[in-house]
């Protein structure tokens, strides 16, 4: 069986075990209008105002103090003006996968998982606002959605998924060698599989399979946001060291000598 054919066999297994997120209705329609050329904001607002969490998530995001609008924003459809589709739809995407996944969590353990998820995600967000990163809302889905076949295996195969890890903490392999040694196949090939599902942005891809691209720093924003959250959630050795370490390499990465990560961390939370 080839590579991709036993990534598929696993999908399935994660799909029948229900430890794949839906994407709701809503969330579809979003993307499809967003794709027409003849939508308007009144088109979206229709369909985002039928999801009272979406519509109150929207609002939250564009009254942020990421975004810092001039005068209070009240309606769906001034957000989604003052956003722009495209921020909305991968507002909508993201948090969708995210809520789906957390009705899945089987133990308290990836409860504290998904928690470290939506903090990456937070803390990538405010990374990329302070390097003047281009899209700060593709930053946020990435985090969010870092771990994403991590946790799909997690959940479907709790005994094999603590061999991977086992491996990958104590052993000190790959992703890829420590997945394709437990489930037969590497994790980049999961999470094309995972991805392909989703429909999910090519940079986005870029950050679940950890690509290296010296041109575009989402993946290392992502990764040390990573680090923040795996930290202050118990699932990656912390302390002051470790944080120091951290502020360290995003100082240099991201070339931001400013940086103070106890700072950071309280503003963002």
């Amino acid at each position: 069986m080839d590579n991709s054919s036993r990534a598929q066999q696993l999908i399935e297994q994660m799909r029948s075990k229900g430890s794949l997120p839906a994407i709701s209705e809503n969330v579809q329609d979003i993307t499809r209008i967003t794709h027409q050329s003849n939508t308007c904001a009144a088109d979206l607002s229709a369909v985002i105002m039928r999801d009272c969490g979406l519509t109150s998530n929207i609002l939250a995001t564009a009254n942020s103090i990421m975004y810092s609008p001039r005068y209070p924003i009240k309606t769906v459809s001034y957000a989604v003006t003052f956003l722009g589709f495209e921020k909305v739809r991968s507002i909508a995407l993201g948090l969708s996968i995210f809520k789906q996944t957390m009705k899945t969590a089987k133990t308290r353990q990836l409860a504290q998982l998904y928690a470290s998820s939506y903090f990456s995600g937070s803390f990538a967000m405010s990374l990329a606002k302070k390097s003047n990163y281009g899209n700060p809302e593709e930053i946020f889905v990435a985090g969010l959605l870092y771990r994403l076949p991590w946790l799909a295996l997690a959940n479907t195969f709790p005994n094999e998924f603590k061999e991977m890890e086992k491996l990958i903490v104590e052993k000190n392999i790959s992703n890829n060698d420590a997945c394709k040694k437990i489930f037969g196949v590497e994790y980049d090939e999961i999470c094309n599989a995972l991805t392909n599902i989703y429909n999910l942005p090519d940079k986005v891809v870029k950050v679940l399979r950890n690509d290296v691209d010296d041109n575009d720093p989402m993946v290392s924003l992502v990764r040390e946001s990573g680090h923040i959250s795996n930290m202050l959630f118990g699932n990656k050795l912390g302390g002051e060291k470790a944080m120091k370490e951290t502020e360290t390499r995003i100082k240099k990465e991201l070339d931001m000598e400013a940086f103070d990560i106890s700072d950071f961390i309280k503003d963002v939370c």
